[in-house]
């Protein structure tokens, strides 16, 4: 951890779920065994602010949750469902090293794309008061700032939660959800492919790492045979006569092969 810096709390919070760790030890601990990430996660750089003594990324995040990811989904199972969303992490050093490191995103959106969270469900209370949908977007929001809106800008907002905001203006708004249908028509197929994809590499790597682990079992068995040969010729010189009042040395064992080579 030579890259923190000396102060006796350095630290990095991942502010919506409060993981991270203080201190070079805590962080170490942190990064090595709960910083868990899938082998789908993708890391787009939107953007960087470099100050004097910071450093400001905007990053889109997209993964598949395949396997629990401590840092933003703790304590949740895999869900095999997909998940994009923007994560800026602000960076302050102090002599060229990390002094701390805070990280955010918007958490509700991560758990309405992995399906903790509804909108459309609002507690009594809420209702009662007249919310009729919970003020929470899924992807689209991360998809919008990677990909742009209608006209190609970054990040364009629709103001659709609202209340009103489309009134007076219903064919634009029907033209919108056409707009929309059709996006997500596109994204959900560029998906498929990907997961296909995905699908392909993680069963190749699989493949790959069985390949490996029956080489290495057949080596491991090789060595153990090995073994247990050289342990017997061991047993036997330790029981040959002793010459002189003292036991004979042990032979080394050196294959045939090798002494050809060595006394030609």
């Amino acid at each position: 951890m030579s890259g923190y810096a000396k102060h006796k709390s350095p630290h990095v919070t991942y502010v919506p779920t409060l993981t991270g760790g203080v201190g070079a030890n805590e962080l170490q601990t942190f990064y090595s065994q709960y910083f868990a990430t899938t082998p789908s996660m993708k890391l787009t750089l939107l953007s960087r602010t470099i100050g004097a003594d910071r450093v400001v990324d905007e990053v889109h995040v997209r993964f598949k949750h395949t396997r629990e990811v401590p840092w933003i989904l703790p304590g949740v199972p895999p869900t095999k469902k997909r998940v994009e969303v923007v994560v800026v992490s602000i960076v302050v050093l102090r002599g060229g090293k990390l002094y701390h490191e805070h990280v955010y995103w918007d958490q509700a959106s991560v758990l309405v794309q992995v399906g903790l969270l509804d909108p459309d469900v609002v507690p009594e209370a809420a209702r009662k008061l007249g919310v009729r949908k919970l003020p929470v977007v899924g992807r689209e929001a991360a998809w919008r700032l990677l990909n742009g809106g209608d006209d190609g800008e970054d990040g364009e907002a629709d103001n659709m939660l609202i209340p009103g905001w489309d009134d007076g203006e219903e064919d634009e708004q029907d033209d919108d959800e056409e707009d929309e249908e059709e996006e997500e028509e596109e994204e959900a197929e560029q998906y498929e492919e990907e997961d296909e994809e995905q699908e392909e590499e993680e069963e190749e790597d699989e493949e790959q790492e069985g390949e490996e682990h029956e080489e290495q079992d057949g080596q491991n068995g090789t060595s153990k045979e090995e073994g247990n040969r050289e342990g017997t010729d061991a047993e036997a010189g330790d029981a040959l006569p002793s010459i002189n009042g003292q036991k004979q040395p042990k032979k080394d064992h050196v294959s045939a092969s090798k002494t050809g080579e060595q006394g030609a």
